[in-house]
């Protein structure tokens, strides 16, 4: 059957650590991230088995330089590709497309899954909720699970099972013409770009995730929120704002980015969910940069960071600090308090056993940062430090 309903237990189990087996092409036929090949798989964890053939191809930018890739995968029921293998994971409802992530810069394979599910939980404790990312999975942010991967009867190595940069993702349906999720693409230190909230709509500044095209109906409205972050007065900025840009999520992110250290997120891989700000691609956080050296405790948001000068948060800053000051230490009670992350890294980090983690590093031995116990001890100091910093 290509739909498997699960509902009475999740797919897998917290403690469970799932083996994929996929056969036929070699990766090295993918020769671009556009390059799909066709494969057979097979899914097994304690609770379940499925097999079936998919659509594989390299996902990411600055990952496709690393000896160990991500993937997306589309899976299918038949050999010609006409049926989907519709599944629920992680109780994320019934799909067929997903990512296999690496984590070549994370050897903990922690630091993308668990800072979504904070997002999530950050989400989740707004006054004003928004209803579409009630239904979400995850709350409008990706997640995943660790899994073991064969190909072609060779180990390839531990790899994360994640939500995609997809519609369903949010809650979103290409029915709706008022759904839409863009990427930001570029950083940089000039203020002047589309990415800072300085320009208009660019295509080549942020990418269409949901659906394939933008309409030009939602180009209008993405360009009054760059209207009121270029050209309002302050008092206008305060006042007019959230009807452009959630305000929530836009504090929110901010506040989320400036304590984890997520130098690659103020411009650079935020998501407008029309019109929410969203968190993705967070294996740069919580003391790693996103190119996989170590990130310092103090370092300094923005000057630090890869994106220095964006128009948005300056405005948010100076308009609304009183909110961001609020805000921050309203969490820093509970989402961000020290027990609540560093519960959800030791829920992640404690399921892959050390042999794991050392079988996985001992194939792919360019990977950046540590593992399991050493890197949680190493994370709580972190904290300790980091917290000292952005409370003060």
């Amino acid at each position: 059957r290509d739909i498997r309903k699960f509902g009475y237990r999740m797919e897998p189990a917290m403690d469970d650590i799932p083996t994929v087996y996929a056969n036929g092409k070699s990766f090295s036929e993918m020769t671009t991230d556009k390059n799909e090949v066709v494969m057979t798989f097979k899914y097994i964890s304690k609770t379940d088995a499925f097999t079936g053939w998919m659509k594989i191809k390299y996902q990411g930018n600055l990952s496709l330089w690393y000896d160990k890739h991500n993937f997306t995968v589309k899976l299918y029921g038949d050999k010609g590709l006409k049926r989907k293998l519709k599944v629920d994971l992680r109780g994320w409802g019934e799909q067929n497309k997903f990512v296999w992530k690496a984590n070549y810069i994370d050897r903990s394979h922690a630091r993308n899954i668990v800072s979504a599910r904070l997002w999530a939980d950050i989400v989740a404790s707004r006054p004003i909720y928004n209803k579409r990312m009630m239904y979400a999975p995850n709350h409008g942010a990706v997640d995943g699970f660790p899994f073991r991967l064969y190909v072609n009867g060779e180990y390839y190595g531990l790899m994360t099972w994640n939500i995609p940069k997809d519609g369903w993702m949010a809650e979103m349906t290409e029915d709706n013409a008022n759904h839409c999720i863009l990427c930001a693409e570029i950083n940089g230190t000039s203020g002047t770009s589309s990415c800072d909230f300085a320009a208009e709509f660019s295509d080549t500044a942020w990418s269409v995730e949901f659906p394939d095209e933008i309409s030009n109906g939602l180009k209008y409205s993405f360009n009054d929120i760059i209207s009121c972050v270029k050209n309002d007065s302050d008092e206008d900025f305060k006042a007019n704002i959230d009807s452009h840009l959630d305000m929530y999520s836009a504090i929110d992110y901010y506040i989320f980015f400036y304590l984890n250290a997520g130098t690659d997120s103020l411009a650079k891989n935020m998501l407008l969910m029309t019109w929410y700000c969203g968190a993705y691609d967070m294996d740069g956080t919580w003391g790693r940069q996103y190119a996989g050296m170590e990130q310092g405790a103090t370092t300094a948001c923005p000057e630090g960071y890869a994106n220095t000068n964006s128009l948005l948060w300056r405005r948010v800053e100076a308009c609304l600090g009183q909110e961001l000051h609020d805000r921050y230490f309203d969490l820093r009670e509970t989402v961000l308090s020290k027990e609540h992350i560093m519960a959800k890294f030791e829920q992640f980090e404690n399921q892959i056993s050390e042999d794991m983690f050392a079988e996985d590093y001992a194939l792919n031995s360019g990977m950046k940062g540590i593992s399991g116990s050493d890197f949680l001890t190493t994370l709580s100091e972190w904290l300790d430090a980091r917290f000292a910093y952005v409370d003060a």
